[in-house]
C-alpha cells in the first residue's frame, strides 16, 4: 500500500514533513494510474515505497550476481528473499509467536518470496497499538501476531 506513508509518518515510523501531513484517507489512495503506466496525483498524499525498494533492491543484487557470473546465490533483504539458480536454499520462516523460533522451512529455487508481520514494529502509543503493518482500507495498524 503505497499511500500508507501519512499514518507511518503520524506514527512515528518515518519522519514528518516540514509542511506537515496531509489527511489520511482511508480507501482512496489519491492516485489515479494514467494509460501510459504513470501514476497521476489527485490530491496531496504522502508515498511510502518501501516495500517496493526492497523488492527491487533484491532484484538488483541479483542482476549484479548474474552479472559476476555467479549461478546460485539467495539474496535477503529483511524478509525479502531471492534465490538465484536451481540449487534449493532452505529459507526459515519466523514464528510470530517466538520471534526467534521459525515456524517452517521452505526451499526455495529459482524464486522469490516475500514476508510480512508485526512482531518487530508493533508498540503502543499512547492508548493506541500501532505497527508498521497499515489496512490501507480503514487506516489502522495491523497489530495481530501473524506472518503472511
Amino acid at each position: 500500500n503505497l499511500r500508507c506513508a501519512t499514518r507511518l509518518a503520524q506514527w512515528a515510523y518515518l519522519p514528518s514533513t516540514a509542511r506537515g501531513l496531509p489527511p489520511y484517507h482511508a480507501g482512496d489512495c489519491g492516485l489515479l494510474p494514467e494509460s501510459d503506466g504513470h501514476l497521476r496525483k489527485t490530491r496531496d498524499v504522502l508515498i511510502d515505497l518501501g516495500g517496493i525498494a526492497k523488492g527491487y533492491a533484491v532484484d538488483v543484487a541479483i542482476a549484479a550476481l548474474q552479472q559476476a557470473g555467479i549461478t546460485s546465490a539467495c539474496v535477503n533483504a529483511g524478509g525479502d528473499v531471492r534465490v538465484l539458480g536451481t540449487t534449493p536454499f532452505a529459507i526459515a520462516i519466523r514464528d510470530p509467536a517466538t520471534i526467534t523460533g521459525s515456524s517452517v522451512t521452505v526451499d526455495l529455487a529459482n524464486a522469490a518470496l516475500a514476508t510480512s508481520a508485526t512482531y518487530f514494529s508493533a508498540r503502543q502509543l499512547g492508548s493506541q497499538q500501532v505497527s508498521a503493518l497499515i489496512d490501507g482500507r480503514s487506516g489502522q495498524a495491523l497489530t495481530s501476531m501473524r506472518s503472511v
